[in-house]
C-alpha cells in the first residue's frame, strides 16, 4: 500500500510493520536506509511511520542552528550508497586536513587526505541542510508516513501488544507495529515509557557551538586543539570565501556559562588566546548555543518489539566528532538485518540482539576511543601531559599508527575498505 507523506491522511487503524519515534537526522536516516536496502535486495517492501513532535519548515525551524555535522569519508560511502549524497554534496565543505595540536606543547600532528587516497578525510554540513536532504528524499519513496507535529503519548507493549497512542495537534489515535525503534534523542520520553534507561557519566563540562569568520583562508583544514581546559575544534565551512569556520569549544561548565555571557569582542579576544593564529585573526562571531557533556550509553538497548537507535541509545563527547558517524553505521547494519528478515517477525529479541552483537565491537571501540581521548587531554597529571606532548611527536613520526588513526578517524575501523 502506498501512503503519501501527509499530516492529513493516515489511517489510525493501519498496522505499520516499523514505526520510528523520532524525525531527526538518526530516525531520517534509518527510513531511507530501510527503503533503499529493502529494494537491493529484493525483499518486502516495509511500510513505516515516522512520528515527528516539529513541524515542516526546517528551514524556518532550524534558521539559527549552529550545528554543523562533520561527517567521516565512511559516513559520505554510506549516503552515496543509499543515493543521497547527490542532495548533500553541494552543501559540504571537504576536510582535506586534519590538524591536532596542543596549546603550550612543542608537538602537532597532521593527516592527508591524499595519504589515503581519498578526496577528503570528511565532509562538514548544517545540520539542517542534512536534515532537509533526508526529507525531501521521503518525498518519493512508497509506503512512508512521516506525521509532523505529533508526539507518542503512550505505548502498550503488553502481551505481545505493540501499540502506540498518537497526538498530533488536536487528533489522538492508535497505530499498531511489529517493532518500535526509539531515536528520539538523549532526553526521549518514549525510552521512560518503555522501561529503558541509560548508564551516565557527567564531564563536567559543556560545549559552546557557534560560527566565526577569520582573516586567513582555512584551505580546508580541520583544527582540533587540547588546551588545559578541554578542546577547540574548528571546522572549515566553504560559505564567506573560505573565511569562516564552525567552532566546538569545550570547557568546564562555569567557564562556558562566563563566556556565554561575554560581548562578541571578548569572546573572541578569549578564543584568539587559546587558538592562536592558525586561522589569522577572529573578525565575526554568530549566535552561540551550548549543550553540557555527557557519556550516555543504554543499560540494555533492545527489548522484544523495540530498539534505540542514535542518542537514545549512546550519546558521546564530541571530540573526534565519531558520535554520528557510529548512529550511521548503526543504521546500515539494522536496517540490513531488518530488510532481509525474511519470515522472521521484526521485532523478534534474537533478531535484535544479532544487530548489537554485531555492531557491538563498533560501538565499543568508537565509545572508548572518545572516552579514552578526553581522560588523556583534560588530565592534570604532570606524567600524563608530559607523555601526551611527547606523544603528538611520535604520532606524527610513526607512520603506522597514524595510518590507523587516519582510517578510524575516516570511519573506516581502523584500516583501509
Amino acid at each position: 500500500m502506498k501512503k503519501a507523506i501527509s499530516d492529513q491522511k493516515h489511517n489510525t487503524d493501519f498496522h505499520y510493520d516499523i514505526v520510528i519515534a523520532g524525525g531527526g537526522l538518526a530516525g531520517l536516516s534509518m527510513v531511507n536506509a530501510l527503503s533503499c536496502l529493502s529494494k537491493k535486495s529484493h525483499g518486502r517492501p516495509l511500510s513505516v511511520a515516522v512520528i515527528e513532535p516539529n513541524g515542516h519548515n526546517h528551514q524556518q525551524d532550524h534558521a539559527d542552528d549552529p550545528r554543523q555535522i562533520a561527517l567521516t569519508y565512511g559516513s559520505k560511502l554510506i549516503y552515496e550508497s543509499l543515493g543521497l549524497w547527490d542532495a548533500l554534496s553541494d552543501r559540504c565543505t571537504p576536510m582535506k586536513t586534519i590538524h591536532v595540536s596542543e596549546r603550550g606543547g612543542p608537538g602537532s600532528a597532521r593527516l592527508f587526505a591524499e595519504d589515503y587516497q581519498v578526496p577528503a578525510l570528511g565532509y562538514v554540513v548544517a545540520a539542517q541542510h542534512l536534515l532537509e536532504a533526508l526529507e525531501n528524499r521521503l518525498t518519493t519513496l512508497a509506503d512512508i508516513t512521516l506525521l509532523h507535529q505529533a508526539t507518542v503519548k503512550a505505548v502498550d507493549m503488553s502481551a505481545g501488544k505493540k501499540q502506540l497512542t498518537i497526538t498530533q495537534q488536536d487528533k489522538v489515535f492508535s497505530l499498531q507495529t511489529d517493532l518500535v525503534i526509539v531515536a528520539e534523542g538523549g532526553r526521549s520520553s518514549v525510552m521512560g515509557q518503555m522501561g529503558f534507561h541509560a548508564d551516565e557519566k557527567d564531564y563536567g563540562h559543556t560545549a559552546i557551538l557557534t560560527i566565526v569568520g577569520h582573516s586567513k583562508l582555512h584551505n580546508n583544514v580541520a583544527y582540533e586543539r587540547f588546551t588545559d581546559e578541554g578542546s577547540v575544534a574548528m571546522l572549515p565551512l566553504s560559505d564567506n570565501n573560505g573565511c569562516k569556520s564552525a567552532l566546538v569549544w569545550t570547557m568546564p561548565s562555569r567557564l562556558a556559562a562566563e563566556r556565554l555571557q561575554l560581548t562578541d569582542a571578548d569572546f573572541m579576544k578569549t578564543l584568539q588566546s587559546l587558538f592562536g593564529d592558525h586561522c589569522g585573526s577572529f573578525y565575526m562571531v554568530g549566535k552561540r548555543s551550548s549543550f553540557p557533556l555527557k557519556l550516555k550509553i543504554a543499560a540494555e538497548p533492545a527489548q522484544h518489539g523495540a530498539v534505540l537507535l542514535g542518542n537514545s541509545a549512546h550519546s558521546l563527547h564530541p571530540i573526534a566528532g565519531q558520535g554520528y558517524n557510529l548512529t550511521l553505521r548503526d543504521v546500515m547494519m539494522l536496517a540490513s538485518l531488518l530488510t532481509t528478515a525474511n519470515t522472521q517477525s521484526l521485532g523478534d529479541l534474537s533478531l535484535l540482539q544479532r544487530y548489537l552483537s554485531q555492531q557491538k565491537q563498533d560501538q565499543f571501540d568508537t565509545i572508548f576511543f572518545s572516552d579514552y581521548l578526553i581522560k588523556v587531554f583534560t588530565s592534570t597529571n604532570p606524567l600524563t601531559r608530559f607523555a601526551r606532548k611527547a606523544g603528538l611527536i611520535f604520532f606524527d613520526k610513526a607512520p603506522f599508527i597514524k595510518r590507523w588513526f587516519g582510517y578510524r578517524a575516516m570511519g573506516m575501523g581502523g584500516y583501509g575498505q
